[in-house]
């Protein structure tokens, strides 16, 4: 679906777990259409699982995205220079090991795109060895 230029009244529609990437997609502007995204989840993967996430469609600067690893509630940016909002999330979140991805938006702020269990998370920008240095901190 393309977006007008300025328009703000779209929404993404997912379960717990993935968006709808087959038939007519995630994005909706009115409840009827989230309903529609709501009924093609459960028809395409035979359930909703976990709950629905509704988020207003915001204009992010794609190559500002960055993931961030936390271990242990500490987080790891590749580059070492971890965004105050990732140290908030990373108290926030009592899990074990869990990835943050971030993305400036078209004013500079920080936005969270998605919170994984890292289990399937690509390293992104991270090296194979500077990952494996923040898995081996988990003990």
């Amino acid at each position: 679906m393309r977006f007008p230029a300025r328009e703000s009244n779209y929404y993404f529609v997912k379960d717990y777990v993935k968006s709808l990437t087959t038939r007519r997609g995630s994005i909706a502007r009115t409840p009827a259409e989230a309903a529609e995204v709501a009924r093609a989840i459960a028809e395409t993967r035979g359930a909703i699982e976990g709950g629905l996430c509704v988020r207003r469609v915001e204009r992010f600067v794609t190559e500002t995205e960055r993931r961030i690893f936390v271990a242990q509630g500490q987080p790891f940016a590749h580059d070492g220079e971890v965004p105050a909002l990732a140290v908030e999330i990373a108290a926030r979140i009592p899990s074990a090991f869990f990835t943050i991805d971030l993305v400036r938006d078209e004013a500079g702020a920080w936005r969270v795109v998605e919170l994984g269990d890292g289990q399937v998370s690509d390293r992104k920008d991270w090296t194979a060895d500077s990952l494996a240095k923040v898995i081996a901190q988990m003990r």
